[in-house]
């Protein structure tokens, strides 16, 4: 058996192949399939496996990527898909188990407790049940900080208009705020966005997108909002330790202008030139 195991960890490809081809032991091909220096030889080793519980044991813990993928293209158990989406090491293999999952009950729990917001966005399409699908797509939204272009997706998806004025009126990220107002369509939430809003750039893009006659003639005849900026001159200080911080010079605060009178105003001229 010594020598039969010396030859599966063979540098020689030809010579592990030979060794691998003859086993039918699970436990010893997932073995190879995680600890054999060659790749040819790692995938040859889990095209044999027909264990589910051998090939989940390499799916989660083969060094390699790409062998943890060719594993997870043969299994079929969907709670052990599901473990793999919800904790896998990588986004590609995470993904591969995703595609695989057809239970709705185990999609629903991968949607809500996968570590990767991507994964959850993938499964949250596959659900049936689309009013928690949107709740996933604003959980991701409102919650995940550590990924700006997930958040993204996450806010394309998202239907609920009350949602996406939320996030457009409050979101401390200007390209999210425009991304949820491109997605919004309610007249009455869009005036409430152009009147209330955080964001400057935003809220002149809501702007252009009302309908409603009434609610930019208020918009032409009101006020010009004053708000102000502070506007900072800084320094990098090395402070004679190699660990540099942000020393501020200088700051001094403007007041500036939002006017959103004359966007409101070539809106409803535009609008009354489509009447005529």
């Amino acid at each position: 058996m010594g020598l039969f195991s010396s030859a599966w960890k063979s540098k020689n490809d030809k010579r592990a192949l030979k060794a691998v081809n003859k086993l039918k032991d699970g436990a010893k091909l997932a073995l190879v399939a995680k600890e054999v220096w060659s790749l040819d030889v790692q995938k040859a080793a889990v095209y044999k496996l027909t264990d589910q519980n051998a090939l989940a044991d390499v799916a989660k813990n083969a060094g390699e990527w790409s062998v943890r993928r060719v594993a997870v293209e043969k299994l079929i158990n969907q709670n052990v898909l599901a473990d793999i989406a919800k904790n896998g090491k990588d986004r590609d293999v995470c993904m591969d188990a995703v595609k695989k999952l057809t239970d709705q009950n185990v999609l629903a729990d991968v949607a809500k407790n996968a570590k990767v917001a991507l994964v959850r966005i993938a499964v949250a399409e596959k659900l049936t049940d689309q009013t928690f699908a949107q709740e996933v797509y604003a959980d991701i939204a409102r919650n995940i900080k550590y990924d700006k272009y997930e958040r993204m997706d996450a806010v394309k998806k998202l239907t609920g208009q009350n949602v996406l004025a939320n996030i457009a009126k409050n979101d401390k990220d200007s390209d999210m705020c425009v991304v949820a107002v491109e997605k919004l369509t309610d007249q009455n939430v869009l005036a409430d966005v152009a009147k209330n809003g955080t964001d400057r750039y935003m809220r002149n893009r809501a702007v252009k997108k009302l309908t409603d006659h009434n609610v930019l003639s208020e918009i032409v005849n009101g006020d010009a909002e004053k708000y102000k900026y502070t506007w900072g001159e800084y320094a990098w200080d090395w402070g004679g330790n190699d660990t540099g911080t942000d020393t501020t010079i200088e700051t001094w605060t403007e007041t500036m202008t939002l006017d959103l009178r004359d966007t409101a105003r070539k809106r409803l001229a535009k609008l009354k030139d489509k009447q005529k």
